[in-house]
């Protein structure tokens, strides 16, 4: 399969907030709006374009954020949902990034670059710096792509003006049974792409994203995922020994603890 399969390049950010600028007239007042569980937030009649463009692929009526919180702004950016097989969690996730691009990547062809440069036996990126890599020696024509360590707690702002503005971010973490951020010391290591924010009415802050085990758009809180990325330390025991994944000198930790990129489409 090619890597260069077309998809639609002009990005479509969607967003709803109680704060939104009142004096540009070129933004209309968003509707006023409490969503629950049972209104699926992506409704384009109840969602305020505020870059209007040629509109991606929505996901459907049921692919929509796991939650029944009340938020006060949401913006989210569309994105193609890639199921991983075997291990390669981190290049599912890079290939659900370039959906937003021109071209949508393949992961068969993410393979076999991260196989040809060692970064991977059998799909497994363990390496931040390894998938930024990747990340741009085919999308740096579409994307600036940037990669950063020492916690996203450090970086918060950055992050939530990134995701405002429709940036992609790549976060690896501890994925717990059901996916959702955990801390276990890196032993179920697993990549979330970040594809929106979500503001709750006392502040908190909950970020959008899909993972490669589920054809879902779920919320998570951001303090939660910062936790469990951080705690990115070992390799699982059960693995060790088995001779069959690339670890970057460091480790687990050095690797990935810490470490997000952020993938911004050069039109934006």
């Amino acid at each position: 399969m090619s890597s260069l399969t077309p998809s639609n390049s002009s990005l479509n950010i969607l967003t709803i907030s109680e704060h939104d600028d009142k004096t540009n007239p070129m933004i209309p007042k968003p509707p006023s709006l409490l969503l629950t569980s049972r209104t699926p937030i992506l409704k384009e009649e109840n969602v305020l374009r505020i870059v209007p463009r040629p509109k991606l692929n929505l996901p459907n009526e049921n692919d929509m954020f796991d939650t029944d919180i009340e938020y006060s702004y949401q913006c989210f950016v569309p994105l193609q949902k890639v199921l991983q097989t075997g291990p390669n969690c981190g290049l599912a996730a890079l290939a659900m990034a370039s959906s937003v691009g021109p071209v949508q990547l393949a992961i068969e062809d993410l393979y076999k670059e991260a196989l040809e440069k060692g970064f991977t036996k059998k799909g497994e990126m363990f390496s931040v710096e390894n998938l930024y890599l990747l990340a741009e020696s085919k999308l740096s024509n579409w994307f600036t792509i940037r990669h950063y360590g020492g916690g996203l707690l450090k970086h918060q702002e950055m992050i939530f003006n990134a995701l405002k503005a429709g940036s992609i971010i790549l976060v690896p973490y501890d994925a717990d049974k059901n996916n959702t951020p955990c801390c276990k010391r890196g032993y179920s290591a697993h990549w979330a792409v970040l594809c929106g924010l979500l503001i709750k009415k006392d502040g908190s802050k909950f970020v959008a994203a899909r993972q490669g085990k589920s054809k879902y758009v779920v919320s998570w809180n951001f303090l939660n995922l910062h936790k469990s990325n951080e705690n990115l330390f070992d390799l699982n025991p059960d693995n060790v020994g088995q001779g069959d994944y690339i670890l970057p000198d460091g480790g687990v930790k050095e690797g990935l603890s810490g470490k997000f990129i952020i993938l911004k489409l050069k039109d934006q």
